[in-house]
Formats: structure tokens, sequence, C-alpha cells
């Protein structure tokens, strides 16, 4: 209103310069005069136009405002209306529930009180037997003694023996009557108790459902609320059409893999999941196979949804040594007369590489994520290494076993071939070239028989998961630090309360690009090789060009090194050196060695300032990302679980570095996965240990059907 009265004003004063401009400039040419009054009409025809201009905006805003209100009342009407929908709705469950828990009662009453009386019909009948036949019994005798005298006596003793085998007889039949009545009752009480158990799990999905529902469209609505009411005129337009025309609320726009409809609820029954509705009346449904495939290792665990019990899967070679972590080196090698290609996993395969007649493939997963159609020793290596947890196809890759601790042989194989769902690890950050090649491996293995049968879940999500199943994580907010071979995850999130109401919005990933490999290198970059350099044969390559920076993914830089170690003479030997000497610094400070005639050495204190604090560095940079995108400070966070095979190698820096960094935190530390062999394969009543470390990552996915809000957006 205040720049409309200002043109105003300068219009009106521009008009009374005009109109005396042959007196102002009379100093003037006739020439000069008439441009500056033509310069001052174009100036005053502008303002002119901008003071149109203005009136029309402010009405075209004030319309916009009134359609905006106009919207958001209606739609606040019909949220009303909706809500209260939905109350009456859990009102009628519970009332429901209570009824029928009434219901139960009274039968379970009428049924006591219906076996009480004919407990009593019974005992009347058996006494009235009873005294009936004592009573022909004593007519007979005295019959009998009138007759006859002398026999008086044998009579009574056979009185008496009949008289025991009735009593026995009627013991007999009371035991026979009252045991069944027990099995009865005992049976009736159980069905009575998996029922209210089976509503009791019910009305907590469907209210974990509801509420995150009600949580995402309050926050979609208040989102969607705060845009500029100008830009959003044609939008708001195209809402009022829709909520006239349709009765299915969409939610606003979201990215791609976000984006869904909900269709109108009838019932509030609606947002409970059909499976876990449906009672498991057949032996071979809910079950899930989880697969951590590692670097290094590969681990699996079977998962019965409905019982919510794990079986490890473990392999035994013919020596009788168990593993519960399968190596993934892959030996592929070619028949001479069929041109065929056989491969060997594991041990095997570590033993066949010495004949050196073929490929021997060693941490290969990193090249997965490059391409989606690998060569075709890649994709062979992959589907034998797949095929290990099948057990006929374990004899004939391997000569292996392989079996779930817990489970009989037969129910472990009827149980694969009715898999619902096959879950696998993947490093955050992986596209769709690995998915889809891990994806088609198993449909081709005959796992599952659809592609929607196998879901991915990220390996630091999954180590979380497992925490919580297993109640090792309380009701606070929780940070995890997977330090695996080719990679560092870690994921921020709170615990609710009622943990299966978990969604992927509970979670904040971050990731970088260095792991055990590459400490790996920068241990031989950083502390061995110069040591060595001068007692090397000069013809044979540097390894020091162009180093990656320690601490740091240098991914190119990296990629380079590890070509050149494997296409140096001595190379491999090199990384074998580097990964004994990170070994040998977690047991001691420090060791000492020879190579010709040099005298080298490395201290655990230079592996911490030259590798493991860069890395530190990273590591920081990782928690305070997290500490921004969720608004959560150090401080609030109250445990740190820490997994992963790369953890034990920088643990004595690490520990003391995350009780400063986090200082209300409680640490969770875990052994890590690992490919050793075990001592043994108990698997009873109380988890091995041993088993839960090296399967943790597995077991947290296999736990992944008991957070609905989290698979079903798989």
């Amino acid at each position: 209103m205040a720049v409309r009265d200002d043109l105003q004003w300068l219009i009106a004063d521009l008009d009374r310069i005009l109109s005396q401009s042959s007196t102002l400039f009379d100093g003037l040419q006739p020439s000069e005069r008439e441009s500056i009054a033509a310069i001052l009409e174009r100036v005053r025809q502008y303002l002119a136009s901008q003071q149109d201009r203005a009136a029309s905006s402010g009405a075209s805003a004030t319309a916009a405002q009134q359609i905006a209100q106009a919207v958001l009342s209606r739609l606040d009407r019909r949220l009303s209306d909706w809500f209260e929908l939905l109350q009456s709705e859990v009102e009628q469950l519970r009332q429901q529930r209570q009824l029928l828990i009434a219901q139960m009662q009274q039968q379970q009453q009428q049924h006591q009180q219906s076996v009480t009386e004919e407990l009593e019909v019974l005992a009347q009948r058996c006494n009235e037997a009873v005294q009936q036949k004592l009573s022909q019994i004593q007519s007979a005798l005295e019959q009998q003694s009138l007759d006859s005298q002398p026999s008086q006596l044998e009579q009574f003793e056979r009185l008496q023996e009949q008289s025991n085998r009735l009593l026995l007889s009627l013991d007999s039949s009371f035991r026979s009557v009252f045991a069944t009545l027990e099995k009865d009752l005992q049976g009736y009480y159980d069905s009575l108790c998996q029922g209210l158990e089976r509503m009791h799990s019910l009305g907590q999905q469907g209210e974990a459902k509801f509420l995150a529902y009600v949580r995402r469209l309050t926050q979609q609505i208040e989102g969607s609320s705060t845009q500029s009411l100008q830009s959003k005129e044609a939008e708001l337009a195209a809402v009022m059409r829709d909520l006239s025309e349709v009765n299915t609320i969409i939610y606003p726009t979201l990215p791609e893999e976000e984006t869904e409809e909900i269709q109108t609820i009838a019932a509030l029954t609606d947002l409970i999941e059909p499976n876990w509705q449906e009672e498991a009346t057949k032996s071979h449904q809910g079950w899930y196979l989880a697969v951590d495939f590692g670097t290094e290792g590969l681990a699996a665990v079977l998962f019965n949804r409905h019982k919510e019990q794990i079986y490890p899967l473990a392999w035994i070679s013919q020596e009788g040594e168990f593993c519960s972590r399968l190596p993934t080196e892959v030996y592929c090698q070619s028949s001479n007369e069929t041109q065929e290609l056989y491969c060997f996993v594991g041990e095997a395969a570590k033993a066949k590489a010495k004949e050196k007649t073929g490929i021997f493939l060693e941490n290969w997963k990193e090249n997965l994520n490059l391409t989606s159609s690998p060569a075709n020793p890649v994709r062979e290596a992959l589907k034998s290494l797949f095929s290990m947890l099948i057990p006929s196809e374990a004899g004939a890759v391997n000569r292996e076993i392989v079996e779930a601790m817990g489970l009989p042989e037969e129910s472990f194989r009827q149980v694969l071939k009715h898999l619902e769902g096959a879950i696998l690890s993947c490093p955050a950050g992986w596209g769709e070239p690995y998915k889809q090649l891990l994806r088609e491996t198993v449909l081709e293995i005959e796992l599952v028989q659809s592609a929607e049968r196998v879901f991915f879940l990220e390996e630091a999500i999954a180590t979380l998961l497992a925490h919580v199943s297993l109640n090792c994580v309380a009701q606070t907010t929780v940070l995890v630090i997977n330090a695996g071979a080719i990679a560092t995850e870690l994921v921020l999130a709170d615990i609710p309360e009622d943990y299966r109401a978990l969604s992927n919005r509970d979670f904040c990933l971050e990731s970088f690009a260095y792991g055990g490999s590459a400490i790996d290198q920068d241990i031989l970059v950083q502390l061995l090789y110069p040591q060595w350099a001068s007692q090397l044969n000069p013809s044979i390559p540097r390894l020091d060009e162009e180093p990656p920076q320690p601490g740091e993914p240098d991914l190119q830089k990296r990629e380079n090194l590890r070509w050149r170690l494997q296409s140096h003479p001595i190379g491999q030997s090199f990384l074998e050196a580097a990964k004994l000497t990170k070994m040998i610094l977690q047991q001691q400070e420090a060791f000492n060695a020879r190579l010709g005639n040099c005298q080298w050495g490395v201290k655990r204190q230079d592996f911490s300032e030259k590798v493991v604090l860069p890395y530190l560095k990273r590591l920081e940079t990782a928690i305070d990302s997290l500490s921004i995108q969720t608004g959560k400070s150090a401080g609030a966070i109250e445990q740190v679980i820490c997994s992963g095979g790369s953890m034990q190698a920088v643990w004595h820096v690490l520990s003391p570095w995350i009780s400063e960094k986090l200082p209300n935190a409680t640490i969770i530390q875990n052994a890590g996965a690992t490919t050793e062999p075990l001592a043994s394969a108990t698997w009873g009543q109380t988890h091995d240990l041993s088993f839960l470390d090296r399967t943790q990552t597995a077991i947290g996915l296999a736990c992944l059907p008991l957070f609905p809000l989290i698979l079903e957006r798989q």
C-alpha cells in the first residue's frame, strides 16, 4: 500500500513539473526543453504502469492467500473427521478385545463347572453301582449261609477278592478319567494363552504402524504449509480439484524411493500386515535366510519368524573342522576336455591355487560394484560361493557338509525349499549393479523364486538390529561404528521403547571407503617399505611413487597401488608382511627383524601416529557430519557399538579416543568376523558366544522380519 502511495505522489509531482515546464526551463533552448519534457513524460508513464502492476499483484496475493486458507481449513476438517473415525475404530477394537476375554473366561468357568458336574454324576453312579453290587452279594451270602454253613468262610474270601478287584477297577477308571480331563484343561489353557498373546502382538503392530503413519503425515503437512503461497497458486488450485474428485490420501512429493500411496482405510486392521495376522499352521512357513557376504568371508543364518529363533550355518570339512564363516577365496579351473569351468571355494581354493593352472580370486568383492556384467569366471565364482549354502551343492563343490546348528538335516533341506525371503548385506552407498548381480545369483541357485523376495540391508544397520534383537542396547541414542575390510560405516539412531517400531527414518548413515585393506597398504607404505627400499634390487619397480594419503580413501591412488602390488614380483609377500605386522602390534609394543644386512623394526607408537590417528581424524569428520544431520551433540550419544574385522587392529587407540570424544557413551566391542575354524560347534539352549561374534551381521540381517516398518521399505 505504501508503494502505491509513493508512486502516486511521484506521478503528481511530475504532472506539476510538466505543466510548469515553460516557466521552469525558460533559460534553455527549445530543443532542450522538449527533450527534458519527453524524458519526464516517459518516466511518468513508467511510474503509472508500475502503479497498475502493484495493484494487480496485491489482488493476486490476496486471492492466493484466501485459496490457501480455504484449502488448509478443508484439509483440517478432513483430518479431524479421519482421526475421529480412527479413534472410534480403536475404541471398538478395545471393546471387542475386552468382550472376547470376558467370553473366554466365561467359557472356561462353564467348562470347569460342567466337568465338576460330570464328575459328581459319575461318582454318584459309581456309588450306586457299588451299593447295589454289595447288596446283591450280601443277599447271596445270607442265602448261602442258610444253605451251607461250612462254606461261609470260603464265600467270604471270594467276596473279599471280588471287592478288591472291583475297587482296583474303579481306581483305574477314575485315574483315566481325571488324566483325560487334566489333559483337556491344559490344552484349553494353552490355546487360550496363545490366542491372547496373538491378540496382544497384533495390537502392538497395529499401534506401531498407526503411530508411524500419523507422525509421517503430520511432518509432511507441516512441511507443505511453509511453502510460498504466491509461487504455489496453481498447485493449490489442483489440490482443490483433487480433494473434490478422489477419496485417496496421497503423500506430498518425496524422493522416488519413498513415494507411496495409501488407500482410504476402512478399518484400523487395514494398517496391519496380512502375513502377521495369519497363524503359522505349517512347519515350513516364515523362514528367511540371511547372508553376510564380506570381503574375506561369508556367514549365513536361518531365521524362523514365528518362533523368533535363529539357526547359524556351519561348514564341516573332511577333517572334521567347523567353520561358521566361509572364506571367499575361489579358484577357477577349466577342463581340458570339455572346457567346462570348475570352481573351488575357501581352503580348497587355497590348496588348488598352488597348481597355478587356473584363476585364483582373492578380495574380489570390491570389483562387483564396478559393473553388472563381470567376466564369466567371476560370475561362476559367485555362483559357486553361494551354492555352498545348499547341502547338496556344498558336497559337490568342495566335498564339505553344511548344516544349520540346532536344526535336523532333513528339516534344513526342506526349509531351504520353502524360504519366504533371502536377506543380503550391502555396503552403504553401493549401487544397483552390485545388488542386481547378487539378486540374479540367488535366483539362479533357486534359493527363492522371485526377485521381490531378495532384500538388502546396510551392514551397520544389521549390526544395530542384532544388538537390539538380543536386548544388548537400551532405549537411548546409539552410534554404530562398523570397520570392515574395504569401508567404515556409521549409523546414528534413537531406539524407541517399542523397538519393533524402528523405521528407516530413525537411521542416519555415513560411510567412507577406508578399512582393513587400506590399513595394510598404509602400514606397507608408511612403516615397512621405507626401511626395505635400500635392500631391494634397483631393477624392481618401486612402490612408493604417489602413495595414498594415510587414513583417507584416496581411491585412485589406492587402486593404482593395488595393481602395482599385483604385478610386482613380490607384491603379495609385501602385503602378507603388512598383515603380519598389524597382527603382531596387537599383542606387543614393538618387534625387530633383519632383511639382508639391514636391521629393521616397527613400534606400535609409529603405527598409531602414522596410520591410526589419520584414520581417527577421518572418523571424527564422519561423526560430526552425523551430529549435524541429526542435531545430536556428542554428549547425547549414550552407547557406542564397535564391530567389524578391522576394529581390533586400531582398538588400542580407538577405545580411549571414543571415551574422550563421547564422554557419556558406554562402549560395546565385538570380536568381529573371522574365518578361523572353530574348536567345536555346540549350539544348545545357551547360544555359543563364538558363533554370535562371528555371525553378528548375519544375525542382524536375519532379524529384519521383526521390524516390519524397515522390511516394507525394502
